[in-house]
């Protein structure tokens, strides 16, 4: 809930590993509350001996997002 804005949202997306290693997760149209978007991750070793995960997402979403959370 967002104030007074209560909903479900579902996120169905394909997700493929790539030969480098790369993951890659697209939404797929018309199953969930997203037209469309595309997240990737990657997971690498640190030079400091931990993981770093750097992960890059866009969506659009299939429902109204209150201006009061976002540009009119």
């Amino acid at each position: 809930c967002v104030l007074v804005f209560c909903f479900d949202i579902d996120l169905v997306e394909q997700i493929d590993v790539q030969p480098d290693g790369e993951i890659v997760a697209v939404v797929v149209p018309g199953e969930g509350s997203f037209r469309s978007g595309r997240t990737t991750m990657r997971i690498e070793a640190d030079p400091a001996g931990g993981t770093r995960i750097t992960s890059a997402t866009e969506q659009e979403p299939d429902f109204f997002v209150p201006p009061l959370i976002g540009p009119m």
